[in-house]
């Protein structure tokens, strides 16, 4: 009988030490303090879709304050990838072919350019897609870490990431699409 009661005392202690064991904090701080800059590139992503969301529904602040830090925050995001994909600076007409065919440094054009005129909504489509992708994508890796990602909201974000994925690039690929004849539209109006 003591036998019985003592097995039982160990599996409620198991059980109840249990999610404690489960989230490895000291990964997780590894991870983000290892990659200052895939860090750096999370959080500037988080930023942009916050002012992104912030923009679109307007609920505080200044509508168009909102609309220039998403632009700002995703040409952090798009001159943080630059820094990682190119080699140092060097003046010459190969490093500048290698970086005008980086698809961060069209970003970074697009942002700048954008952040002087009127905000556009549609201009933001692209941006808070790539960035909500890019940061679920980053935050699952921290959920692996965790090794939360059997919890439920791992779960549920690891498939809306590979089931929406395919989804959002061709959406971002339209929205970049009808941004041209909607600029050029706006520029006679």
């Amino acid at each position: 009988m003591s036998d019985s009661n003592s097995q039982g005392n160990e599996t409620g202690d198991r059980a109840e030490s249990s999610p404690n064991q489960g989230i490895n904090w000291g990964a997780v701080k590894e991870k983000l303090t290892g990659n200052l800059i895939d860090t750096t590139l999370w959080v500037t992503r988080l930023c942009t879709v916050f002012f992104c969301i912030a923009f679109i529904f307007p609920i505080f602040g200044n509508q168009s304050s909102h609309y220039q830090k998403s632009l700002l925050g995703n040409a952090a995001t798009s001159a943080l990838r630059l820094h990682q994909r190119l080699p140092p600076f060097q003046f010459s007409r190969e490093f500048f072919a290698r970086m005008f065919a980086e698809d961060s440094c069209h970003y970074l054009f697009y942002s700048l350019i954008f952040m002087t005129g009127h905000p556009v909504t549609m201009v933001l489509m692209p941006l808070l897609l790539f960035a909500v992708l890019h940061s679920s994508t980053f935050t699952l890796q921290l959920f692996t870490l965790m090794q939360a990602e059997s919890s439920w909201v791992g779960r549920q974000l690891r498939s809306l990431v590979e089931q929406h994925q395919r989804n959002l690039l061709r959406i971002i690929a339209c929205s970049e699409i009808f941004i041209m004849p909607a600029i050029i539209f706006l520029m006679f109006t």
